[in-house]
């Protein structure tokens, strides 16, 4: 295929939107899509090469594999060793322990597997992930693992059906994308199979004109390729963080990106736009662009805030531009050369890298993220901040089973989203649970945590409305409802649901007339993370346990709960924590943090409370029952 400068001009229009997204500018909320304008490139390019040295019978496995080592490893390699510095002497152990499993999920290209399964409401926040968008390199190098194999064999034994093939693939991965961003958003998200549709259309594409001559007349091509533009720049302008991904409406970008590549022909005004010098550069160092400007981003919002991306934000993009020249002029070029290193140096090369890199990344996940860092009270302090998430969830899908039948215990149906496993967790640190017998509900924190018929598509997004409604449906929940002594309703509660709070309790009361309610309301911290130690060096661990205001949301929203639920159902659990409405210290009688992230509690928080709450004489009664 010869070189078409529209291409480069067009990987240019996918990378800036990503970055300038990730820089925080709202009018580019839905540049994520440049990651699904990439992947139809990519699979048009690589599957033009394919082709074409299968048509000469000159394909080989052992190639493609070294031209995608070239174009892949040297810059990421560079970008992760670069990373390592910064994240040893700012991140906290737990975060630096999550880097170091991005270092070997990234090395060995399966990253997009580890941040589905960290994907949640407890993890570190993906902005200040430095390495979270090689999650995209690792879908494009496992569908390159098994596409050329397929290919191969297609090519061989049923060459003519090689684009009915590939169309099927196509439009499987495109159902089970459209299904499962509505039915299993997060896994839909990340995994190759509702991804691969994406790279599957560019192939699709290069497919059909090696069969065909295609030559659109002029105003045809002039149409259509700003047609397939403007989708783009309207995805951009219009997507947000709640458009379903990957779904029906990423055809918009991505047949954008298809019409270009088919149409955008020598001649045509955005041809001539894309193909200009400057649109061009970047394209060049796109990939490099890509790689950088994430750990950057993500390096800096944690050590100095995300204010700091906002107040320098020229200065940052320029670094940024100019090390990603940097880093395509001395890295990526010269490892393309194959004048410059043989194929035997790029293989060596990559398994020593990967190797290194592995090495390092498996010490820090032994070493708990270099926690020998810190001194040992510092350390016993952080160890809170140690997977924190995961010890809020440990135990609470543990008890989603029915009653014991026996009278010697108190049934307790403990229903809620991630403050109602912080409650069963409370329980047991302070052996509330020693004579009762529990069963869970997980509610989803969108859903308000309502036991009603009533609509609320107003006050909840409609690819998730569905999994509300079903909360509250199954005959197995209901059979625990009617069995339950005690009901226990735990939330991060949201305003619009506090009206409907009383109905829910009158409708639980209908099921199961003799369970005791209990309703908990909402814990505040204030604006706490372990990122505080590490701004505030002269505070240390101070930073993390010193009293702070509440937030003012926080503060009405109890205010109401306690005016509309009966005080001996009502339990103010900020109140019990915080003996204040408006402030609160984060740190227990040991002198351990509460909280980790201002609102869910560290294991000796969950302590703390649940000491608090076996003062109560109500608990003291659960406790002493036999």
């Amino acid at each position: 295929m010869n070189y078409r400068p529209e291409i480069d001009g067009l990987r240019a229009v996918a990378v800036l939107p990503v970055i300038l997204f990730h820089a925080g500018f709202l009018i580019f909320e839905g540049g994520f899509v440049g990651v699904d304008v990439f992947f139809v490139i990519s699979g048009f390019l690589i599957t033009n090469i394919i082709l074409d040295e299968l048509n000469k019978n000159e394909f080989s496995l052992t190639e493609f594999y070294e031209r995608r080592a070239r174009r892949i490893l040297p810059a990421l390699t560079i970008v992760m060793i670069a990373c390592i510095p910064f994240t040893l002497i700012w991140f906290m152990p737990g975060d630096m322990k999550n880097f170091s499993e991005s270092l070997i999920s990234s090395s060995l290209f399966f990253s997009n597997i580890l941040f589905w399964r960290e994907s949640g409401y407890f993890e570190m926040s993906s902005e200040l992930k430095p390495l979270i968008h090689t999650w995209s390199l690792s879908i494009e190098e496992q569908f390159y693992i098994l596409f050329p194999l397929l290919l191969i064999i297609l090519w061989r034994f049923r060459e003519n059906i090689i684009f009915f093939v590939i169309l099927i693939c196509f439009f499987l991965s495109f159902s089970l994308a459209h299904w499962g961003a509505y039915n299993y958003p997060t896994a839909s998200f990340w995994l190759l199979p509702t991804r691969g549709w994406e790279l599957l259309l560019g192939v699709v594409i290069s497919i059909y004109l090696f069969r065909n001559k295609f030559e659109p007349p002029k105003k045809i091509s002039q149409i259509f390729s700003i047609i397939g533009f403007s989708l783009i720049i309207f995805s951009i302008l219009l997507f947000n963080k709640n458009t379903p991904s990957p779904s029906i409406f990423h055809l918009a970008p991505t047949l954008g990106a298809g019409l270009i590549i088919l149409f955008a022909l020598p001649g045509t005004l955005l041809n001539k736009f894309l193909s200009n010098k400057l649109l061009v550069g970047i394209g060049l160092t796109s990939y490099s662009l890509y790689l950088i400007h994430q750990p950057i981003f993500a390096i800096t919002k944690y050590r100095f805030k995300s204010e700091t991306i906002e107040l320098y934000i020229i200065p940052i993009l320029v670094v940024i531009f100019f090390l990603a020249f940097l880093n395509w002029k001395f890295i990526e070029k010269p490892f393309r050369n194959r004048s410059m290193f043989s194929r035997n140096q790029v293989f060596k090369y990559s398994f020593l890298s990967i190797f290194l890199i592995s090495s390092f990344g498996i010490f820090g996940v032994i070493t708990n993220g270099f926690e020998q860092r810190f001194n040992e009270y510092e350390r016993k302090v952080l160890l809170q901040y140690t997977d924190p998430g995961k010890y809020v969830n440990s135990r609470f899908h543990n008890f989603d089973i029915n009653f014991d039948d026996t009278d010697e215990t108190r049934n307790v149906l403990i229903i809620g989203d991630s403050f109602a496993e912080d409650l069963i967790n409370a329980v047991f640190e302070s052996k509330i649970n020693n004579n009762i017998s529990i069963s869970t509900k997980k509610i989803q924190t969108h859903c308000g945590n309502l036991f009603t018929k009533r609509n609320l598509s107003r006050y909840i997004l409609p690819q998730k409305i569905k999994s509300c409604k079903s909360n509250f449906n199954d005959s197995i929940f209901l059979s625990r409802l009617e069995n339950a002594d005690e009901i226990w309703l735990a939330a991060s509660w949201k305003k619009w649901a506090l009206p409907m709070i009383p109905e829910s309790i009158e409708n639980y009361k209908k099921v199961s007339p003799n369970a005791n309610i209990k309703v908990f309301g909402r814990k505040n911290f204030g604006q706490r993370n372990a990122n505080e130690f590490i701004n505030s060096f002269n505070l240390g661990t101070k930073a993390l346990l010193s009293s702070k205001p509440l937030e003012e949301d926080h503060i009405i929203i109890n205010e109401l709960m306690r005016e509309m639920i009966n005080k001996e159902e009502f339990i103010d659990v900020s109140e019990l924590i915080c003996n204040s409405k408006t402030e609160c210290s984060n740190t227990t009688l040991d002198g351990l943090p509460i909280s980790y992230d201002g609102a869910h509690l560290t294991k000796a928080g969950a302590k703390y409370f649940g000491d608090k709450l076996a003062g109560k004489k109500y608990f003291q009664s659960l406790m002493n029952k036999l």
